[in-house]
């Protein structure tokens, strides 16, 4: 039996990968925007990607995870920044347990979504340092 919580955490995460499937997912801004949020967490967490910061996740941690990102969703609606506000979203949804990621197909593939974002703003940032270092 789905409860209502269910229910609505099951339409969340399906409106999530439908938008990421829909072209949201190759929009440039969007894939900055949640490599750079994700790539922050990771780097405060001391780990190399989403899926590790993942799986080294405790409850406790978690809910203290999701109360930082309601705060940071908020300040950035303040903004009018929509696509950070969107990524905070992604990131929180690809946070659920794998259990209920598989209640929406496609549902378990945000956390290679998300690892791709940082991977993708790793080679930029290599090239920007060292092309940095090359100035006088």
């Amino acid at each position: 039996m789905t409860t209502d919580k269910d229910e609505a955490l099951r339409s969340n995460l399906q409106s999530v990968v439908d938008a990421l499937k829909a072209g949201e997912g190759r929009d440039p801004a969007m894939k900055r925007a949640v490599g750079s949020i994700g790539r922050e967490i990771c780097r405060q967490n001391a780990v190399r990607s989403w899926a590790e910061f993942k799986s080294k996740l405790t409850a406790d941690h978690g809910e203290k995870l999701l109360d930082s990102f309601k705060q940071l969703s908020d300040s950035f609606k303040k903004k009018g920044d929509a696509k950070a506000t969107r990524a905070v979203d992604i990131l929180v949804m690809s946070l659920l347990k794998p259990e209920r990621a598989a209640l929406v197909p496609g549902g378990r593939a945000l956390d290679r979504y998300v690892d791709s974002c940082i991977a993708a703003l790793r080679p930029s940032a290599r090239v920007v340092a060292s092309s940095a270092r090359a100035r006088p």
